[in-house]
């Protein structure tokens, strides 16, 4: 769980917040990127996809690197087909019922950021409504 975390995000601030450099890693196509993740969780996602990993979900950590595993990492792994959204429903469920019982509230800023994207993945207006909802809610709480 540690080592999703660290690889994913870096230290973060005071703030909750990862380094601007984590945006590459992020938000870019990248086929060293890819190989790399897949290399050092492609086991782990397997295992996520297979509901393995459910345990997980009990702590905020573990929830969030469950979340990276089954949103972000099936992304890098499996790009360009369709098992890239193989962990989505899994995800979003678990977005669902993190936010549900109120556990989002006390993660660290980018961790909620990334806890929402299955919301924002979900091609359901009324999520992406509720997605848009919830980084408003971010944004107050990260200015406050």
């Amino acid at each position: 769980i540690q080592d999703i975390h660290d690889y994913w995000f870096g230290p973060l601030d005071a703030a909750g917040m990862a380094g601007a450099d984590r945006n590459k890693l992020w938000f870019s196509a990248s086929e060293a990127v890819d190989a790399d993740l897949r290399r050092r969780f492609g086991a782990l996602v397997e295992r996520a996809l297979g509901g393995e990993l459910q345990p997980w979900g009990n702590d905020d950590a573990g929830l969030v690197a469950l979340v990276l595993l089954l949103d972000q990492f099936t992304r890098n792994l499996f790009r360009g087909t369709p098992r890239a959204f193989a962990g989505d429903q899994r995800a979003l469920a678990l977005t669902r019922k993190t936010i549900a019982a109120g556990r989002h509230r006390r993660l660290p800023a980018i961790h909620r950021v990334f806890l929402y994207l299955p919301l924002e993945h979900c091609e359901d207006l009324a999520t992406q409504d509720e997605c848009l909802r919830l980084f408003a809610a971010l944004e107050r709480d990260a200015g406050s």
